[in-house]
């Protein structure tokens, strides 16, 4: 399911206004995961609703790409 999308660079900034969307979206505790960028972490930390973060372990994507 898409809640949000927003097209732009990988900044801080353009973090922010994506989690600001999302948060003004959704009523409950939803999970993330992202590819670890600083910027979406710190984004996602900042976030007035309750989100948690995943990474996706690095290990498992990287055998998927040899299949």
């Amino acid at each position: 399911m898409i809640v949000s999308y927003f097209v732009r660079d990988r900044s801080g900034q353009s973090a922010i206004a994506l989690m600001d969307d999302l948060c003004g979206r959704l009523a409950n505790r939803v999970q993330i995961t992202t590819d670890g960028h600083k910027a979406y972490l710190e984004a996602v930390e900042g976030a007035d609703m309750k989100i948690r973060c995943m990474r996706p372990p690095v290990a498992t994507n990287m055998a998927r790409n040899r299949r």
